[in-house]
């Protein structure tokens, strides 16, 4: 069954506030209300008492709905705004309100696209389809409004979204008969709840509502076997959560799964009527639950075969009577909402009942307007509308994939472009550095021989100058002690003939004078000599 997306958890409970349920969280919150820290605060609380009453009263959903709006329009917190305009459209959905519905809804649209929240849009959105298929029995605008907030859900990564999206998806193709894409749909949904680890309230909540919806899909295709398993499942999940919306659902389901258990199926469609009596008695499903209790009684008295003896009423009148009360009920609920597909059914059930009664105009009547309903509803070129808006669904993802894809060559071929630049440069480098070495190489033998050469002039320069000083230091030494000898005893030397050195001198001084030196020193032979050598 269709059901309508919680909007986002803006804020927290506190934890002792968390471990309550139902009633029980709604009465201390609404303690709490006088309380408030400040106005912030305050709109978090109304946000989560509207939520919660919206599993057990829509009218005080509704009511505490428009105060949240109220006082954050006074804040002017635009995410604030745009939830409780959520919530109001949603209580009139459920109200089976279309245009108010609309309305408010579509104000929370244009608030989450000027804030960017993908989060919220697939909510609303989706919220926005429930309205199309559950009032006006709009299925390819419902299939459109589906479909987009499952894009919005994809593109915020959120598990829980998607979950929902695919259900009502699911459900849509359940209604035109359409079995492989609504089990291909709801298993997709109720594989993503099932693998929620350590799930918070909402997550148990929508793991039941896939349950019922699975055991819905079952029922509608004659698996009464797996109708009951998924429905009776679907109960003990709802009771953990205390959740009255989805029990009265899953009591419906039942009751026709039953089959041809008239006692059971009776007995829990009043246990449905009874809920959602408390609940909100003009939803889609409780007019269905109307309507096919009406069938039920119906069925006591035109299939004489059954054993229904200890059923209430046993009379055949009255049980002719309550089905007539039950449906007609069901098709002035449906026509006051608007609602076109389920009030057709209702209507050739009704012609039925009629004919059994001997009122064959009404009857006639009656039939007629299912049959011109039927025909449009289900017809040819709705199903491939529905089915177009999945291809075009499905080639928007293709062609989305493309676009990857081609981005994603493209930045391998940049990649591939910057290695090569990049091993390039590695070259030029290696190059360098080869060159840089060799030429530091070559600089470095260069630099070796200079070395050498220099070391070589060194010690010649060395043995140069040794030699020098010991040629020099001798010769001198002599002259020193010579005109020491000749100041201090001049007469123990023989005259000099300056004449003859002093033409020596003139010719070749500098042997002149070594040898004149060393004939005084007495390194040489006799000293009279002092011709150049």
């Amino acid at each position: 069954m269709s059901r309508l997306l919680l909007l986002v958890s803006l804020f927290i409970a506190t934890p002792a506030q968390a471990q309550k349920q139902g009633r029980a969280l709604i009465d201390s919150l609404v303690a709490e209300l006088p309380k408030a820290a400040n106005d912030t605060v305050k709109g978090r609380l109304y946000r989560v008492i509207a939520e919660e009453w919206f599993f057990t009263n829509t009218d005080q959903a509704l009511y505490y709905s428009r105060l949240g709006l109220q006082h954050t329009t006074r804040m002017k917190w635009q995410r604030g705004i745009g939830v409780f305009n959520g919530y109001i459209g949603r209580a009139y959905s459920d109200k089976g309100n279309y245009d108010s519905c609309l309305v408010y809804l579509k104000k929370a649209v244009r608030i989450y696209k000027t804030l960017g929240d993908t989060w919220n849009l697939a909510s609303t959105t989706n919220n926005i389809g429930v309205a199309e298929q559950n009032i006006r029995s709009n299925y390819p605008a419902a299939t459109h409004y589906y479909f987009e907030a499952l894009g919005y859900a994809e593109a915020a990564h959120d598990n829980y979204l998607i979950g929902i999206s695919l259900d009502n998806i699911s459900e849509i193709y359940r209604i035109q008969k359409n079995y492989t894409k609504a089990l291909q749909f709801g298993l997709r949904a109720l594989a993503l709840r099932q693998q929620q680890h350590n799930p918070d309230i909402n997550a148990r909540r929508e793991l039941a509502a896939s349950l019922t919806s699975m055991a819905a899909l079952y029922t509608q295709m004659k698996n009464w076997t797996k109708a009951r398993q998924y429905g009776l499942r679907a109960l003990a999940e709802h009771e953990k959560v205390g959740n009255k919306d989805g029990l009265a659902k899953t009591y419906g389901n039942l009751s026709v799964a039953m089959q041809n258990e008239y006692s059971r199926k009776i007995s829990y469609a009043l246990k449905a009527k009874q809920l959602w009596d408390s609940i909100n008695p003009r939803h889609l499903d409780a007019v269905n639950n109307l309507a096919n209790l009406g069938v039920a009684y119906l069925d006591l008295v035109r299939y004489d075969s059954l054993n229904t003896a200890r059923i209430q009423p046993v009379d055949r009148q009255k049980r002719l009577q309550l089905a007539r009360d039950y449906l007609n009920t069901a098709i002035k609920l449906s026509a006051d909402k608007g609602e076109v597909s389920d009030q057709a059914y209702f209507r050739g059930n009704l012609a039925e009942l009629q004919a059994l009664r001997g009122d064959y105009k009404a009857a006639y009547l009656n039939f007629r307007t299912y049959q011109a309903i039927q025909d449009s509803l289900y017809s040819q070129e709705n199903k491939n509308k529905i089915a177009g808006l999945e291809g075009k669904r499905e080639l928007e993802l293709r062609d989305k994939q493309l676009e990857i894809n081609r981005l994603v060559i493209a930045g391998q071929k940049r990649q591939q472009l910057a290695l090569l630049v990049g091993v390039g440069l590695l070259l030029v480098i290696g190059g360098l550095l080869y060159w840089q070495s060799r030429t530091r190489q070559q600089t470095n033998t260069t630099l070796l021989h200079l070395n050498q050469e220099l070391d070589e002039a060194n010690q010649v320069k060395t043995r140069f100058f040794a030699i020098l000083s010991h040629d020099l230091r001798g010769p001198i030494a002599n002259l020193i002690n010579f005109l020491h000898l000749q100041r201090e005893n001049s007469d123990l030397l023989p005259p000099i003939r300056w004449p003859a050195i002093s033409k020596t001198l003139q010719k070749r001084p500098r042997d002149c004078w070594i040898r004149w030196s060393r004939c005084y020193s007495g390194a040489r032979g006799k000293c009279n000599n002092l011709s150049p050598i």
